[in-house]
């Protein structure tokens, strides 16, 4: 029996299985590229992210990020660092580390935006580095809001209102990002939540001061002041949320600080996050 004779007999099998080795070979060259085509994708991203964080890092600044939507996604849900998209990304830095950014402003790469020395807005290739500077006031740091305009599809998590972050409440680490970030990260998202600063009538303060010469109490503030902060943090530990009410609100908004002839502190609480 030839060779000629077996292509004759067997020739719809021949061909049927070359079809299938050819199929075969097609679907494994498929599933093995596709993959490599995503991860490209997203390498490309934190790749543009990572370029931006090391030359910061070079300009020896300490980022903290606390970036709501990231802090949940790297710390809470745990997922890939790689697999991170998201065009704008907010990191906190202090108000001296202000003077370290002065070379970046020469970086061609970078299309460098600054507000009022509040936010810096650092973007390389679509990506968005948003800097937003934590100003020391007494026992917490303000983060101002943003004056500068962004494109619609851009929305701040800092910058959008006055915020404040309480740096007792907030220890910042570093892991083995470029950045650091909170010790207990499902905590400070629960701050964020609380973290919105309402401002004091300075008008209607100074007024109170010139017309009816009431001022601010030293030592009252400090005697009434510290216990105030004790009960607060306690009640930040336990996620209660609380707030100024009677009396000491009336204080804040119209003295900002305590109305000067008391010294009683009134707070308020829900009745449903009550227990022992």
């Amino acid at each position: 029996m030839n060779i000629s004779y077996i292509f004759v007999q067997y020739k719809a099998v021949i061909f049927l299985s070359l079809f299938i080795y050819v199929l075969f070979w097609l679907i494994i060259t498929i599933l093995k590229e596709a993959p490599i085509e995503i991860v490209h994708e997203y390498d490309t991203f934190t790749s543009n992210l990572d370029f931006i964080l090391i030359y910061l890092s070079k300009c020896h600044i300490n980022l903290l990020l606390i970036d709501p939507l990231v802090l949940d996604y790297l710390f809470v849900q745990q997922l890939s660092y790689k697999q991170l998209r998201k065009r704008l990304i907010t990191f906190g830095i202090f108000n001296d580390s202000l003077r370290l950014l002065e070379p970046i402003f020469s970086v061609n790469n970078f299309s460098v935006k600054l507000s009022n020395s509040d936010h810096v807005f650092i973007e390389y290739d679509q990506q968005i580095v948003h800097l937003a500077v934590l100003h020391l006031q007494n026992s917490y740091f303000l983060i101002r809001k943003n004056l500068l305009p962004l494109p619609s599809d851009v929305l701040l998590s800092y910058g959008d209102t006055l915020r404040v972050i309480e740096p007792q409440e907030a220890k910042f680490r570093r892991r083995k990002y470029r950045f650091s970030s909170p010790q207990n990260a499902s905590h400070f998202l629960w701050l964020y939540n609380i973290s919105e600063f309402i401002e004091c009538d300075h008008a209607l303060t100074k007024e109170m001061e010139t017309n009816y010469h009431l001022y601010q109490n030293t030592s009252q503030l400090d005697l009434t002041i510290r216990p105030m902060r004790m009960i607060s943090n306690a009640l930040n530990q336990l996620e209660k949320h609380h707030w100024l009410a009677g009396g000491t609100l009336l204080g804040w908004y119209r003295h900002c600080g305590l109305i000067p002839y008391t010294q009683d502190v009134d707070f308020g609480l829900f009745a449903e996050e009550y227990d022992e």
